[in-house]
């Protein structure tokens, strides 16, 4: 029995000793096997840091869209008035009583009625002088009344005068229908500019002397600003009539020369 029990201890002795160094091998490859991952890894982070990173494409800045050129359908309004001479003007000035808010005229002369823009951008206001006006917003010509005014009215502070300026007359703002050929003469028609008229207005304005009894060859020139190269438009004359296409029925806009030529001359 002691031989039996003796050889059973060795076997198992011997057995543990396997598991063991068959443990510790394995330990042994797996940590060899991290070692060369670990490593592996460090070179590829030295070669991603190596290479230079792309350069990034440059985005070029958005270009704003022209400038709409205003039309039928897509008309502006115009800035403010600007009175010039030959305009005609409508003033009223009343004095206003600060403790009842009632009204009552100019002592001495009433201004009141239409009063013309002189060609040395003056306007007359009988015995209370002269005011400059051209150059000026219908806001400011109110204003220049009042202190032109108050300066001669005796007793009568600027704060109290009651002004208004429109205009009855808008004489100075026009445009031009410019029709025929270099070679067979041409005619220049002035048509006042009431800021609503389109291409199609205007032919109809300048129908009477114009006519209409063939196909027209029609283009805008609209002068650049302060003096800069000229705006040139074409007109299809047949699409706006004929098709009822409206993109080249342009807003004639102050100072515009619509050149209005007849097919064949």
């Amino acid at each position: 029995m002691r031989g039996i029990r003796g050889t059973f201890t060795f076997v198992t002795a011997v057995a543990i000793i396997g598991l063991l160094v068959l443990n510790w091998r394995a330990q042994v490859q797996t940590q060899q096997k991290l070692d060369a991952l670990a490593a592996l890894g460090a070179e590829r982070s030295v070669a991603v840091a190596a290479t230079p990173a792309p350069t990034p494409t440059p985005v070029p800045a958005p270009v704003a869209p022209p400038v709409a050129v205003p039309r039928e359908l897509q008309k502006i309004a115009l800035p403010p008035y600007v009175i010039e001479a030959p305009d005609q003007l409508s003033i009223e000035v009343a004095v206003k009583d600060p403790k009842t808010g009632k009204t009552s005229p100019l002592p001495t002369q009433p201004i009141s009625g239409p009063f013309q823009v002189r060609p040395d951008g003056t306007v007359g206001l009988g015995e209370w002088g002269s005011v400059a006006l051209t150059g000026r917003t219908l806001e400011e010509a109110v204003s220049a009344v009042r202190n032109h005014v108050a300066k001669r009215a005796e007793n009568v502070p600027a704060e109290n005068l009651v002004v208004i300026v429109d205009v009855r007359a808008y004489n100075s703002k026009a445009y031009y229908v410019i029709s025929g050929s270099g070679t067979n003469g041409q005619t220049v028609l002035r048509l006042p500019c009431t800021g609503g008229d389109s291409v199609l207005d205007a032919i109809a304005n300048a129908s009477g002397p114009l006519g209409l009894g063939s196909k027209l060859l029609i283009h805008i020139t609209r002068p650049g600003k302060n003096g800069g190269t000229a705006q040139v438009l074409s007109v299809d004359w047949e699409g706006i009539t004929q098709h009822g296409v409206t993109y080249t029925n342009y807003q004639i806009l102050p100072g515009d020369r619509l050149h209005v030529t007849r097919a064949g001359d």
